[in-house]
């Protein structure tokens, strides 16, 4: 599956990181990957690709709104 890992900007250690993977995704491919990747934050973005971004509260901004 395709999707390289894109370094967060706000300076954090390789946990930051943020797992994007492009394809045509949907909601039912985010829950997989919640079960896959448990404690991190899953989601679809505008482009329909997903990210997989590190663990902490709330939501997790796309980073196609960076």
């Amino acid at each position: 599956m395709p999707g390289p890992l894109t370094g967060c900007p706000d300076g954090h250690g390789t946990d930051a990181w943020v797992l994007l993977f492009t394809r045509d995704f949907d909601e039912r491919d985010a829950t997989t990957a919640r079960r896959t990747y448990p404690g991190r934050r899953v989601l679809v973005n505008a482009d329909r690709n997903l990210e997989v971004h590190p663990a902490g509260r709330g939501l997790p901004r796309s980073l196609l709104d960076r």
